[in-house]
């Protein structure tokens, strides 16, 4: 009789969600984590929409004491213009990303769940479970093993960030810089950590040189931050789900689930996932040991995401391909036609669909013009 009834790859959060999940389920369950300890080498900015942390604490984990800094406010850059929103309500949080990774996994072995450590799953055999839930990143080799179709390479940005004895002039507002020459396929970021120290980084298509555009960017929108860098990390983020995240019965293994990194469950306009992919973990663990599980994986998380990410991407691509020039021209519109108000009060961070249909019962017709302009514009730019 097998020892495990699943076995997940990767304790992030959507790996260790997935464990939580299929624990509380009755499965008795196996965690193998590459690394030696939990949440590091830390792969995230931290930057985390404030209520998608009150959704992940409904879901068992207690966040507060992550708390770094709480974001009030935002200003995005193009060029030669600038689009600023603030509101009076943190709308982000920063997150002690390593901390919480560690009350993830804690919560899944409270669950019941163990986390085998330095146990890097190569091949099928390493598996001890007839169900296996991939959690295993960007570079999934879980995907790969089981000949999952791969996510294109253009769907890809590779990203480098530092955090850096800096301090920003405003303490609880993020810095974007949106102009395609400082980062072409993404963006830049420079996001308050506290009085001291700030997260600078950036990301690029993949396959162009990230380091290189990473130095110029501090060398030109924040010199005085040059050298003063106290860690570095670099990593690959997916822009868009795979085709399938779902497959049954191959290589003698009878479900495999993908999640997030490794799924692309991933907010294509920033880059961002640790909700969606804790979500979709929950999903993953509570459907594992079912005969439909592929089926009911695929359909759950598709109907809860599948929305909302599709215009994240879509976002993403009309924002690589305006050009720097007819960014500006969006950015203005969006100043003059006051639609910083609406956001304040209705801007979602991970829901974008919420925000619009807020903006048609409110019969708010602001961003009726600054959605056709980014149509229009993007049609001059060869969408």
């Amino acid at each position: 009789m097998a020892k495990y009834d699943v076995h997940i790859v990767g304790a992030g959060p959507a790996g260790s969600m997935a464990a939580k999940s299929a624990a509380e389920s009755g499965l008795r369950v196996l965690v193998s984590e590459q690394h030696a300890k939990i949440g590091e080498p830390v792969q995230c900015s931290g930057h985390i929409s404030a209520s998608g942390m009150r959704e992940i604490e409904k879901m068992g984990v207690p966040y507060e004491k992550t708390v770094l800094n709480k974001i009030h406010g935002c200003t995005a850059y193009g060029k030669n213009n600038n689009f600023h929103v603030r509101s009076r309500e943190p709308k982000a949080l920063v997150i002690d990303r390593a901390e919480l990774d560690v009350l993830f996994s804690q919560a899944a072995q409270d669950a019941g769940a163990e986390i085998k450590m330095c146990d890097n799953v190569k091949s099928v055999s390493d598996l001890h479970a007839q169900n296996v839930i991939g959690a295993d990143g960007a570079n999934s080799q879980i995907a790969r093993l089981f000949n999952f179709d791969a996510i294109e390479m253009r769907n890809y940005v590779m990203c480098m960030q530092a955090d850096c004895n800096y301090s920003l002039p405003v303490k609880d507002e993020v810095d974007v810089h949106l102009s395609q020459e400082i980062a072409p396929g993404f963006f830049g970021w420079a996001i308050p950590v506290n009085e001291e120290v700030t997260k600078i980084g950036l990301g690029v298509r993949a396959g162009l040189p990230v380091r290189d555009y990473f130095n110029r960017f501090i060398q030109q929108k924040y010199p005085e931050a040059r050298g003063k860098e106290i860690s570095k990390l670099a990593g690959l983020i997916p822009l868009k789900p795979r085709k399938k995240t779902a497959i049954t019965n191959i290589h003698g293994k009878r479900n495999i689930l993908l999640v997030g990194d490794a799924a692309g469950q991933v907010k294509a306009s920033t880059g961002g996932g640790v909700l969606f992919g804790a979500v979709c973990g929950k999903f993953a663990g509570e459907l594992i040991a079912k005969e439909t599980a592929a089926t009911e994986y695929e359909r759950a998380w598709r109907a809860r995401f599948q929305a909302d990410l599709s215009l994240h991407y879509g976002a993403r691509r009309l924002l690589n391909t305006l050009g720097d020039v007819r960014l500006d021209q969006l950015l203005n519109m969006a100043r003059m036609l006051k639609a910083d108000s609406f956001l304040e009060k209705y801007g979602d961070m991970d829901f974008p669909s919420r925000t619009l249909r807020q903006a048609d019962m409110k019969s708010f017709n602001i961003l009726t013009p600054i959605v056709q302009g980014m149509l229009n514009l993007a049609s001059q730019g060869g969408i």
